[in-house]
């Protein structure tokens, strides 16, 4: 597998306390059969990709294990999705239904062939790492870890279990970063040196930026709320947190950099492969931050240094809520004055050398090169990558569903967890700066702390070990 020995290096630290368990080496599935799958938290976002790949009629993939910690989620009329007359409950009203994914590997893992994952984000590393450990081919929504030791660790159980993995951030494959992609392997955008990704909330999250409550509200009676925090350790349930606000409590989610990092960054890191880990990560302005909850605007840099004859590159990440001007992302030099900034609620520039190409929407679905005379006048470009039409939910499912087949490799997915755990790992270290106070200096080759005491800040503190114990911690 490319880069193995990287990867290796890279969890060399964790190495010494950490020793990867016996793996099961998953089977191909046969073209001609269904697969079987496991999802494992029955929301809207598992409920999406059935509409779209895992039960249409000409794919006829079925449901055979229901996993989730709330009991509504498990019936057939579910109240908590879009799309109730569509539940899986509904749609396959034989599959084994479980509250605990922990055990849902050694009781059941003879029912199903794969796993589609739409939990909490404080659950991907468990379900993830349980699946890779059984031979299970795994879909798992962005960011798939917590913290850049969580995406460590996945990227070296990736590499040794050897089954199709792929996370979900669908944008890789869309058609738009494979045009930046052409531009920049032809050389028209020059060496990259500065890249700026944004999202700005259109009110998904709660005006003010709350705390944890000493004493919390009722627990629905249909919730495991225990079971739902799992490995982030005990907290007072307060109402909103599930299912509607968790991602933006630090124990629980990943903010707007674990949600929409892996969303506009994901070109990027494809375009430049292997480009090794920053330098240092710094939060360079964020409005209030008490502890629990992500602020409401932030913006983060991370410095890569220069490599291989390529200058340093700085990548920066702006969130803020609607568009605080405060936390806007500069306008690139080679957009024209006639032209307003920014141009989307969401979206990313690259800016090399020789050229920007900018991306108007933030899961990669449009973009072009900057200024348009420059587009012009380099004319028609030939792709590097095969074109890619048509719905990114379907094509990305669909790339991960091949190789499970068989049809393509299995480490040869679009966003196989060697790119997205790498990916996610890096901008996970952008909340382990928020989390720090302070820049972290970060070993490029390894992508640890170079300060020993900075170390706390790259993993989970004070996890629940009935959840956590299913790995040791730095």
């Amino acid at each position: 597998m490319k880069r193995r020995q990287f990867i290796k290096n890279s969890a060399a630290v964790a190495a010494s306390s950490f020793i990867l368990p016996r793996f099961s080496i998953g089977q191909s599935v046969p073209a001609h059969k269904p697969l079987r799958l496991a999802v494992m938290g029955v929301g809207n976002i598992t409920h999406a990709h059935a509409l779209s790949w895992a039960g249409t009629a000409s794919r006829r993939h079925i449901a055979t294990l229901l996993c989730d910690v709330d009991q509504r989620r498990l019936d057939p009329i579910n109240p908590m999705i879009h799309r109730p007359d569509i539940s899986f409950a509904k749609c396959f009203p034989d599959a084994i239904r479980t509250t605990d994914y922990r055990t849902a590997f050694e009781q059941y893992g003879d029912e199903f062939d794969a796993v589609l994952c739409g939990s909490a984000d404080h659950h991907h590393f468990g379900i993830a790492k349980l699946a890779l450990e059984h031979g299970k081919p795994i879909y798992c929504e962005k960011p798939i870890c917590w913290s850049p030791h969580e995406g460590f660790l996945l990227r070296l159980a990736a590499a040794e279990a050897k089954v199709a993995t792929q996370m979900g951030n669908q944008g890789n494959s869309m058609n738009t970063w494979r045009i930046a992609d052409a531009y920049y392997q032809h050389g028209h955008l020059g060496d990259i040196t500065e890249v700026h990704g944004w999202i700005y909330s259109d009110g998904a999250r709660d005006a003010a930026v709350k705390k944890f409550a000493e004493v919390g509200t009722a627990i629905p009676s249909e919730l495991d709320w225990s079971k739902w925090c799992g490995a982030a350790g005990e907290h007072a349930y307060q109402n909103g947190i599930h299912p509607g606000q968790w991602r933006w409590w630090i124990p629980f989610g990943g903010g707007y950099i674990g949600d929409w990092g892996c969303h506009v960054f994901g070109g990027l890191f494809k375009t430049l492969g292997d480009f090794g880990y920053p330098s240092k990560v710094e939060i360079v302005k964020a409005t209030e931050f008490n502890g629990d909850q992500f602020p409401k605007g932030m913006t983060v840099k991370w410095t890569f240094p220069a490599r291989a004859g390529k200058p340093q590159m700085d990548m920066y990440f702006h969130t803020a809520h609607f568009d605080d001007p405060a936390f806007q992302p500069p306008r690139p030099d080679d957009l024209e004055a006639d032209k307003s900034w920014p141009v989307s609620k969401h979206g990313c520039y690259w800016k090399g050398t020789k050229g920007t190409f900018l991306f108007n929407e933030g899961h990669n679905g449009s973009g072009l090169i900057i200024p348009d005379q420059k587009r012009r006048d380099i004319g028609r470009i030939e792709q590097l990558h095969p074109v890619i039409k048509g719905n990114s939910f379907l094509n990305h499912g669909d790339d991960w569903v091949a190789a499970i087949h068989g049809e393509k490799e299995w480490d040869d997915t679009v966003s196989s967890f060697e790119h997205g755990a790498y990916l996610s790992a890096v901008a996970q270290m952008g909340n382990s700066a928020l989390r720090a106070g302070h820049a972290i200096d970060v070993d490029p080759q390894t992508g640890f702390p170079v300060k020993p005491e900075d170390v706390q800040h790259f993993t989970r503190q004070h996890p629940s070990e009935d959840w956590y114990g299913m790995m040791s911690h730095l």
